[in-house]
């Protein structure tokens, strides 16, 4: 039934390239074709089955039974590096677990990501935030990425983590790295690439390590002191120390560039429409339905994966087991059937918040309550402090080449 299906299978158009940079730039072009003429499709070229439309992505995220996070390929690790990373480490990933193992580290791991620790963090990341501007304001212009969005969102979970701030640069490498990595037993890097990356990821789990331990000697109120203190009804730790540096890596990353490329799609997208940009400086309360429809109408998620356990129908298609399966996120923000006028940009669309940016269900991203306060703090700061602030026209954006998500190199703005 596999070769039947994969035979049978509609075909995406031969110009269909996830990875870029026109269509990281831009992908709902493509999408949007994608969604009419080939909804569900399988690629030869890059051996996984594709899904478009918000109806048939909803209740596949529903479904861990048959759609697996579990079974997404392992990345490889180079020879000289293996003995240095336990074994299985990247099944230990939220982002790698189904329930019920996913429901009992998932539950511990929100003490982290509660209401009141995010409120709590409002002030300090308002601190980190106007303490960047005040280095850049005098000059008139700068690299929003790199001088204020990766900046600000890479010390805010280094402040939540409790991490020096002298380690900062290891941890924007880190968050760079992680879904280069992942994305690796998908996507191949080539040697080199893959070795520097394990190089930085296998030190920078050494130092978690330590740290781990360290602050269960020595605890602290941050989040790795609650979570590697954390113990379960027999009086054992829950979190083992490599299983919380696996997490503690997700976290850089997740904490990192989806609220670094949100806040920059903003940006862009306010810039495009000044009426809507007047609205948003004169009211900043209108800031968070804003972010919604950012997140709606320019995902920071442009797709994740899920591998079947078994042969399923989705929209119509027949899927094989042990199929990988690319949920285009992206796409189903747009679905026409979801959102009417999906391209138009709206800060007062009242079904924003429906996007799944952060999935759906239990695999709901854990660091969405973190994303979206980094964002509203960081963008009211921003648009208080810099309001005549717009993107330099005509500049060559460049995203790095990853299936996941959009992460935008630079971006280049004045004031």
């Amino acid at each position: 039934m596999t070769v039947d299906a994969i035979a049978a299978a509609p075909r995406p158009p031969a110009d269909f390239n996830p990875i870029d940079q026109a269509f990281l730039a831009d992908p709902y072009p493509m999408l949007k074709r994608l969604s009419e003429e080939c909804p569900v499709f399988f690629s030869p070229e890059l051996g996984f089955w594709g899904v478009m439309r918000y109806d048939d992505i909803a209740p596949v995220l529903a479904d861990f039974e048959t759609f697996s996070n579990a079974s997404v390929r392992f990345p490889p690790i180079p020879e000289d590096l293996a003995a240095r990373v336990p074994d299985g480490f990247f099944s230990k990933a939220f982002i790698a677990m189904d329930p019920p193992e996913h429901t009992k580290y998932r539950k511990e791991g929100n003490r982290g990501f509660t209401r009141g620790r995010m409120k709590e963090l409002e002030e300090p990341v308002r601190a980190i935030a106007n303490e960047l501007i005040d280095g850049i304001i005098d000059r008139g212009a700068c690299d929003f990425m790199h001088e204020y969005g990766y900046a600000l969102t890479v010390r805010t979970i280094m402040q939540l983590l409790d991490i020096p701030v002298e380690k900062m640069e290891i941890m924007r490498a880190l968050a760079e790295d992680f879904p280069s990595i992942v994305q690796d037993g998908i996507d191949p890097m080539p040697p080199d690439e893959r070795h520097e990356r394990w190089a930085r990821m296998v030190e920078v789990r050494e130092y978690f390590a330590a740290m781990v331990e360290e602050r269960r000697a020595n605890p602290g109120e941050d989040m790795v002191s609650v979570l590697s203190g954390t113990k379960d009804e027999d009086g054992g730790y829950v979190f083992d120390t490599q299983r919380l540096v696996t997490h503690m890596t997700e976290f850089i990353f997740g904490g990192t560039d989806t609220t670094a490329n949100l806040m920059a799609f903003t940006i862009q997208l306010l810039d495009q429409d000044p009426a809507q940009r007047e609205q948003v400086l004169a009211d900043p309360s209108l800031i968070d339905n804003t972010i919604e429809e950012v997140l709606r109408r320019r995902s920071p998620t442009v797709g994740i994966f899920k591998t079947t356990t078994r042969e399923v129908e989705v929209g119509g298609i027949t899927i094989p087991a042990g199929a990988l399966v690319w949920l285009a996120i992206a796409a189903a923000a747009h679905d026409p059937e979801r959102f009417p006028e999906p391209e138009r940009f709206d800060i007062h669309r009242t079904n924003a918040k429906d996007h799944m940016t952060f999935g759906k269900g239990r695999h709901f991203c854990i660091g969405a309550p973190l994303t979206r306060t980094e964002a509203r703090v960081g963008l009211e700061v921003l648009f208080e402090r810099l309001p005549g602030l717009r993107v330099v026209p005509g500049q060559q954006l460049e995203f790095q080449p990853i299936l996941l998500t959009n992460v935008l190199q630079g971006l280049d703005v004045t004031w």
